[in-house]
């Protein structure tokens, strides 16, 4: 999974929310840096750390008016795995969350499994009670 998702470009939401959450920056202009960003990385959307800091504090410098620094902090933030497991609250992608889900939903197959089974029954009986009446329609 971990390689899927590389270079796709998902972790760029999260790190508009940790631009929000770490070093203050209003949603808004958070996501217009990182929308900047995305525009401009060459070669895809998840380049080398080192390459997103240098570039994202520029963009930052530009839209705020003020120097913001980084530090190694993006390094997390540009991780998909890290951020997996970062969403581990109700309804987001982290593992436990899913397998969860899945439980849920395999237990629900199970239980709709046997419903769909006792309808065929159910249908089979009748078409078995219509047939006989048929017969014996048919036979008087």
């Amino acid at each position: 999974m971990r390689s899927f998702l590389q270079g796709t470009g998902v972790t760029m939401t999260a790190l508009a929310d940790h631009l929000v959450a770490r070093h203050g920056l209003a949603f808004r202009t958070a996501h217009e840096a990182v929308a900047r960003l995305v525009e401009e990385l060459p070669g895809g959307v998840d380049p080398r750390p080192e390459e997103v800091r240098e570039r994202l504090e520029e963009i930052l410098r530009e839209v705020t008016g003020r120097s913001i620094l980084l530090g190694d902090s993006l390094r997390e933030a540009l991780d998909p795995e890290a951020v997996l497991y970062a969403t581990a609250h109700g309804g987001g992608p982290a593992p436990e969350t899913v397998a969860d889900q899945l439980a849920r939903l395999e237990a629900q197959r199970q239980r709709l499994a046997l419903e769909v089974c006792s309808w065929r029954e159910r249908l089979a009986s009748a078409d078995a009670r219509l047939q006989q009446a048929i017969q014996g329609l048919a036979s008087a």
